[in-house]
């Protein structure tokens, strides 16, 4: 809950950078803000470097948000003219990582999905609609992953993998995998949200 509760303080940017790359660029953008309050969100755990290196100025993260990784064209039979895919995997921190894990696996089944990262809610609502309408495309459906609340994900996202109670207490591993931040649990429910809108 504190993620939202942050988010929702007017002109405060919360970033939860994926990387030490994006790490790097939202350091970047916190010293050059003027007028904006920022705040870091890192987690304690090593994670593998999974986002461009890119950081004296035009890395992605700066936008808030950005396509980190597309499936490969033509991964379905319905899409096989096009780029466009099944579902939007979007996601903030340490979670970023899991869902290029789960775009693997569905990519394995034909599923193609999209990895969004989304660092700063902030940055990206600033952006113009056409850039956010890019990353986010209308009418394709999108699952979140976030260790915290889903409390303000359904402005992004139809679907969520996050934690909506209190009280649980055990290593991170242990915590992730019985709250559900698997590479496997956020393929099945990306697959859920495909079959449900098949469906309508």
């Amino acid at each position: 809950e504190h993620l939202m509760s942050l988010r929702a303080i007017p002109n405060f940017n919360l970033m939860r950078p994926a990387d030490g790359n994006e790490t790097a660029a939202c350091w970047k953008v916190a010293l050059e803000s003027k007028e904006t309050p920022s705040l870091l969100a890192l987690t304690r755990q090593a994670l593998p470097t999974i986002t461009p290196s890119i950081v004296d100025g035009d890395h992605p993260a700066i936008k808030g948000a950005y396509v980190l990784s597309d499936p490969p064209n033509a991964l379905t039979p319905q899409h096989r003219n096009t780029a466009t895919p099944d579902a939007i995997l979007l996601a903030t921190g340490s979670e970023v990582h899991l869902c290029l894990e789960a775009q693997a696996i569905l990519a394995q089944e034909g599923i193609g999905v999209r990895v969004v990262s989304l660092p700063s809610w902030f940055l990206f609502e600033q952006q113009p609609e056409s850039y956010r309408d890019a990353v986010l495309p209308r009418g394709i459906p999108a699952l979140s992953v976030e260790a915290g609340a889903t409390l303000g994900w359904s402005k992004h996202a139809q679907a969520h993998v996050g934690i909506d109670h209190f009280g649980s207490s055990a290593p991170g591993d242990v915590l992730f995998k019985a709250f559900g931040f698997t590479a496997e649990n956020i393929a099945a429910r990306a697959r859920t949200l495909i079959d449900a809108k098949s469906t309508l």
